[in-house]
């Protein structure tokens, strides 16, 4: 069980803090007072000259991340005077509050014992689990009690980003309700904040954001997904199944032709069309494919039912062909028509 250190220096009518507030190795309660400064120093070095896991007193706020299920806590106790509180039982009473003198989301009572330099050792989460906190939903702060004395309270730092989940492979967004704000889950950096990916709470949707704008969007109550951009499909199939969408069963190309234009009045993935006879349209498509493995599907129109039309089309080169359209006794004519192409690649 991993678990995260962090040290106070408390005294019980004369309050002295110093330490590791959970995962940021900061400083805390810097004074001037030399004697206070002194103390700090030995009860530094008392609790490094230990036998057990370190504590750096430190300046660095390097963050070290780890889920935890108890939070170690060390101190030194003094009483008014300065003096060590050594090989007595002590009563120490931890609060974590939600705020600074706000209200309790956390109580428990721990009986421990201080040793010849004073030290005393405890883990908050032994008595009363840790597990019922709402990490992300409070500004956690701990409050020490030493022998029914208040001895402060100080800002718990980056504990929630170590304890905010019983289960530390979860991300929590919110702590609560169901129409928070926009909030991004996964920032590029702080120099970039409009990169990455965001929450958008009130549609529960994930959306890709590109310098502030929303690029990509998944709703997850329905799973539909929208795009700027486009949707590459890169597996191909020769077994297709139901329901999927392969890379080769898209078209690649289209395009619809009005009678008496001889150019292609709507479409896509068309490099030329022309319209050198009668009844003969010459196509050359964007994509360097192989047209004797795709599929050509032409549909003529006419105006009026009565004069049926056949139409048919033949590869003439890497990425291109020729469609052919006459009447039922095989006379060419023009037409109006669309086609749409299928392609391997």
């Amino acid at each position: 069980m991993k678990t995260i250190k962090f040290y106070f220096a408390i005294a019980t009518c004369l309050l002295t803090f110093s330490g590791i507030i959970a995962q940021n190795v900061t400083e805390e309660g810097a004074s001037s007072n030399s004697d206070y400064l002194t103390k700090k120093t030995q009860d530094s070095q008392v609790l490094q000259n230990r036998n057990e896991q370190p504590t750096v007193i430190s300046n660095n706020t390097s963050n070290r991340s780890a889920a935890a299920e108890l939070i170690n806590y060390q101190a030194v106790a003094r009483d008014a005077g300065g003096a060590l509180i050594t090989n007595v039982a002590v009563t120490i009473a931890f609060e974590i509050r939600d705020g600074a003198g706000g209200p309790a989301a956390y109580n428990e009572t721990q009986n421990l014992n201080t040793d010849a330099n004073g030290v005393f050792s405890a883990q908050i989460g032994a008595v009363t689990p840790l597990a019922g906190v709402n990490w992300a939903d409070i500004d956690p702060w701990l409050q020490v009690n030493l022998n029914g004395t208040n001895v402060g309270e100080t800002q718990m730092a980056s504990v929630p980003g170590a304890l905010y989940s019983a289960n530390s492979g979860s991300v929590m967004i919110y702590g609560s309700g169901t129409s928070n704000a926009d909030k991004m889950i996964a920032q590029h950096s702080p120099a970039y904040p409009g990169w990455g990916i965001g929450y958008n709470d009130t549609s529960d949707d994930i959306d890709f954001m590109a310098g502030g704008i929303k690029t990509m969007r998944v709703d997850l109550g329905s799973g539909n997904l929208s795009t700027n951009g486009n949707l590459e499909v890169q597996q191909t199939t020769t077994a297709p199944a139901l329901n999927r969408v392969y890379g080769n069963s898209m078209p690649i190309a289209f395009g619809s032709v009005a009678l008496g234009f001889n150019d292609i009045q709507t479409g896509y993935g068309i490099t030329s069309f022309a319209n050198p006879a009668v009844g003969q349209y010459d196509v050359v498509i964007d994509h360097a494919t192989d047209m004797n493995n795709c599929i050509v599907l032409v549909t003529p129109y006419t105006g009026s039912f009565g004069t049926p039309e056949i139409a048919g089309y033949l590869p003439t080169g890497p990425n291109s062909f020729t469609i052919r359209i006459q009447t039922a006794a095989g006379v060419a004519r023009d037409s109006a028509f669309t086609f749409v192409v299928y392609g391997n690649q």
